[in-house]
């Protein structure tokens, strides 16, 4: 017989269920880390509330806000900044192009954060200062290196103070007090508290603005990009607290009351950076009230679907593109965290067949040696004749 038997080079199955598992971890750690940085991102781009108009805002209307503001400064410490966007030809003593221009007036990191690479964005009183973005200096100049330069827009003559990160081309153009001659579509309030929907709605009606087409609040948005990051990591915690109760029953053991105590003593550590990811009006003082939390959900829904349904500034289109791809992490962080609540839950289902098992066959066995135990003697008494106190067999 010379038949050569097939040498099996695969790797073990544990192997492959191993390194499976560590890659799901190594996956769901990458989700998690680049949804912080998403929300943080996000966090970045959202002023406490923005508030769009029907109708232009003229520069009357502005200052009375602004008057109104210094006047509950003590009380209200609020300030608005006031903004409107469109698309101009800007120039330069070298080149012309087209772009998108927020004309502002307030403070241009609330109206449009951005990351500069030189110089700063003109301030409140900076009447004539401008700052661009990377690609907008090179369209107009050829460089990155334009602080002190002037541009032309609308007419007008400004002088660059900034250039910030981007890769579209964009200008930031100081007002100062005045009003651009279309007026104002929009006005990013800061400085808000707790409720801040109430907040912004009641300045702007007692400012003698009216009230907005759409209110934007930072509040909410905050909490939709945080669930989205820690609703798969909750899951999978739920998950690890039920194969720690399957792995280690019963509780009455000391390894299982060590686990127990640094399970809670995780979750204690935890619970206060949970709690600040949620502003405290919505903590337990309202949890009871079921129709609070009904309009709450109503409120949120509405306004994602007015942001979505928003003609989109600049800071909009990222802030929208962050809401795409938190979305899409967090669709994968739920099904990674799926896929390794089943492997934690089926090790524990494998672990208590196992166990019960082995239970079954060790009573199997005592019982088997009580039986060859108990045969011996019972054979001797049948053979041992068995006399009464009559003296009969």
């Amino acid at each position: 017989m010379n038949e050569k038997r097939a040498i099996d080079t695969s790797p073990p199955r544990v192997l492959v269920r191993l390194f499976a598992r560590l890659s799901l971890w190594f996956l769901l750690f990458f989700i998690l880390l680049s949804g912080f940085q998403t929300a943080f991102k996000a966090d970045a781009l959202l002023s406490d509330a923005s508030l769009r108009y029907r109708s232009p805002l003229t520069a009357t209307q502005a200052d009375a806000a602004r008057r109104y503001a210094i006047e509950k400064r003590e009380t209200l410490g609020l300030w608005p900044s006031f903004w409107t966007q469109r698309a101009l030809e800007a120039e330069s003593e070298l080149h012309k192009a087209e772009m998108e221009a927020i004309f502002f007036s307030g403070e241009g990191q609330s109206i449009y954060p951005a990351n500069y690479l030189s110089g700063t964005c003109p301030g409140f009183l900076d009447e004539g200062g401008c700052a661009l973005s990377q690609k907008a200096a090179w369209q107009l100049f050829g460089s990155a290196d334009v602080l002190g330069k002037e541009l032309l827009a609308e007419g007008k003559r400004y002088l660059v103070r900034g250039v910030f990160e981007g890769d579209s081309p964009l200008l930031l153009l100081s007002e100062g007090q005045r009003a651009p001659r279309l007026g104002w579509q929009a006005m990013e309030l800061s400085g808000l508290q707790e409720n801040g929907r109430e907040q912004a709605n009641a300045f702007s009606q007692n400012a003698g603005l009216g009230p907005p087409q759409t209110l934007l609040w930072a509040g909410s948005f905050k909490i939709l990009f945080g669930l989205a990051v820690w609703l798969p990591v909750s899951l999978l915690l739920a998950a690890c607290a039920v194969s720690l109760a399957g792995a280690y029953r019963p509780w009455v053991t000391a390894r299982g009351q060590v686990a127990l105590f640094l399970a809670a003593l995780l979750f204690a550590l935890l619970l206060p950076l949970l709690l600040r990811q949620i502003p405290s009006f919505y903590l337990p003082s309202r949890w009871s009230d079921f129709g609070y939390w009904a309009g709450l959900w109503q409120q949120g829904k509405e306004s994602l679907l007015q942001f979505l349904s928003l003609t989109p500034g600049a800071r909009d289109v990222q802030l929208k593109l962050a809401l795409l791809r938190q979305a899409a992490l967090f669709a994968a962080g739920l099904l990674v965290s799926t896929l390794l609540c089943r492997s934690l839950l089926s090790r524990v289902n494998g672990h208590n067949k196992r166990g019960s098992s082995g239970h079954s066959a060790l009573c199997h066995a005592r019982g088997l040696s009580r039986a060859r135990s108990f045969a011996p003697s019972c054979a001797q008494q049948l053979e041992s004749p068995v006399i009464d106190s009559d003296g009969h067999l």
